[in-house]
């Protein structure tokens, strides 16, 4: 069947959509179809493919950039349809084919928008704890002269905060599918992050990552409280170590 933007009435399909379909087959016929991608290569040349980890999907790039997006549920999953990724099914489906009664009888409920995922409280402390514990290696990367691994490390620290503004997005619209994009206030916020990458500028990056990532943590989380105090000092025992 036709799920996402395809499978809605009217349609809000455009030369940049993705056709998203959903294949429910008999529990042993999975492995004809995934993980192997031989039976798509007739619709065309593959130039790229993803197969998210623990989930029956394939996310295949044609060379002309058709995109298609297939997941497979089996047949005795049917009984446990609301538990599938409801953002698939939610905004409307149109079944293309199907000879399965029972499927018709599981697609007669009403499919709810699931809550965008979030940190629960101890896997929030983890992440931001290894993004400090990642912000003071790459302080001392800076000052022993590996500015290969200390740009590396600087540039996993902006990535957290963009994982940041993502939840937090996701937190705002109450949902984890942007169709028409959004997040331009944080995209602004993130402006100031980049410098050269020179010793100065990866010490001036981290800076702007750790002051940042307070800011985004605090909003995301209401127990949290401020980590950046002990870096910004370990910085500027840095620049008077290597005087910059």
């Amino acid at each position: 069947m036709l799920v996402g933007s395809a499978g809605q009435t009217g349609g809000l399909t455009d030369a940049w959509s993705d056709l998203d379909v959903l294949v429910v087959i008999e529990d042993g016929a999975l492995k004809r179809y995934y993980p192997s991608i031989e039976w798509l290569r007739p619709m065309g040349t593959v130039w790229a493919y993803e197969q998210p980890p623990d989930s029956a999907t394939t996310l295949m790039r044609f060379a002309d950039f058709r995109r298609l997006d297939l997941v497979f549920r089996r047949r005795s999953e049917l009984s446990d349809i609301a538990a599938w990724d409801a953002s698939l099914l939610r905004s409307g489906y149109r079944v293309i084919f199907s000879r399965s009664l029972d499927l018709d009888a599981a697609l007669a409920q009403t499919f709810v928008r699931p809550a965008p995922p979030s940190y629960d409280a101890a896997t929030f402390y983890q992440t931001a704890n290894a993004f400090w514990f990642a912000a003071g290696v790459a302080v001392y990367k800076v000052v022993r002269g590996d500015l290969l691994i200390a740009l590396h490390l600087a540039l996993e620290l902006e990535q957290q905060c963009l994982v940041l503004c993502m939840l937090l997005r996701d937190l705002e619209t109450g949902m984890t599918h942007h169709r028409d994009g959004g997040g331009a206030a944080y995209i602004e916020q993130l402006q100031g992050v980049h410098h050269d990458h020179t010793a100065a500028g990866i010490l001036m990056m981290i800076e702007a990552c750790a002051i940042l990532y307070d800011a985004l943590a605090a909003q995301y989380g209401d127990s949290y409280t401020e980590h950046r105090d002990p870096l910004l000092r370990n910085i500027t025992e840095a620049r008077l170590t290597l005087s910059v």
